[in-house]
């Protein structure tokens, strides 16, 4: 049975364990904190399970290279960008 979890998106690369099939669903802010929620199937197989590499990247601020879009997020007086990396190293 899949479910939602949220973690906490801190501006500096963060990696994740989420299955293989893992979908982000929402990034947002929440009681003063940017946080992401993925829908992930809990109690997958070691081999169903992969790693995955997020930044927050500020509006005006230069993207890393080999990230791709997720989502965006107000925060006034901010707008943040959530990016996952294409091709983990």
């Amino acid at each position: 049975m899949r479910e939602i979890r949220k973690w906490h998106a801190p501006f500096s690369g963060t990696k994740l364990l989420v299955s293989k099939d893992a979908k982000v669903r929402l990034f947002g802010a929440q009681n003063g904190s940017l946080h992401v929620w993925i829908e992930t199937e809990p109690g997958a197989l070691d081999e169903e399970i992969e790693e995955r590499t997020y930044v927050v990247v500020g509006t005006g601020h230069q993207i890393p290279p080999g990230f791709d879009h997720v989502g965006s997020t107000q925060d006034p007086p901010f707008v943040w960008h959530l990016y996952e990396r294409r091709d983990p190293l």
